[in-house]
């Protein structure tokens, strides 16, 4: 879109950062675990780039609460982030908001939090457009998830809560996703 509008200097941007993103993806998929600095450097590469298709309606927040050096596993939490984006936000109309929080307990939590449409109509939607599968990233995640509990007795899962308002309508989505105490 950028290119067809000719807007040279933005397009050249979103190209480097896509690169980046790519490199990233690519980089992080060998790793079993990478640092919550690199994991929010990731987060905003991509979030960066979804703010293009949103321009002012998107505003994003990423808050760490933990510390920079905590591990967590790589290509965990962006399929999470992208699914909020892809079916929480998308169709909402207005402002699109998505803060995503890492906080520390005895272990690393991190929040996804949208005030999107919700997963009800998300799924009236696909239904509507045809779209009866399970996406392949939320099978893999679900794979992924297991295989990390199994590890880690248990301490790896996550959590989704429908946000609703006091007539019961949508008022987004929030995500909680607990990741086990890594040395």
């Amino acid at each position: 879109q950028l290119i067809l509008k000719q807007e040279t200097s933005q397009s050249y941007d979103s190209l480097i950062t896509f690169s980046l993103l790519v490199r990233k993806t690519l980089e992080y998929s060998k790793k079993e675990f990478i640092s919550l600095s690199d994991e929010i450097e990731y987060l905003e590469l991509y979030l960066s780039l979804e703010k293009l298709r949103f321009e002012q309606d998107f505003i994003f927040k990423i808050i760490n609460g933990a510390g920079e050096d905590e591990l967590l596993p790589s290509i965990v939490v962006q399929p999470f982030v992208e699914n909020a984006v892809k079916h929480g936000l998308f169709h909402k109309d207005g402002t699109k908001e998505l803060t995503v929080s890492f906080s520390k307990t005895d272990h690393l939590i991190c929040e996804i939090l949208d005030n999107g449409i919700g997963r009800v109509q998300a799924k009236e939607i696909s239904n509507r457009q045809g779209r009866k599968h399970n996406s392949f990233s939320t099978e893999a995640i679900k794979k992924r998830m297991e295989i990390l509990s199994e590890r880690y007795d248990g301490d790896v899962y996550y959590e989704i809560e429908d946000l609703m308002d006091a007539n019961n309508l949508a008022l987004g989505t929030k995500v909680m996703i607990h990741f086990p105490e890594i040395q």
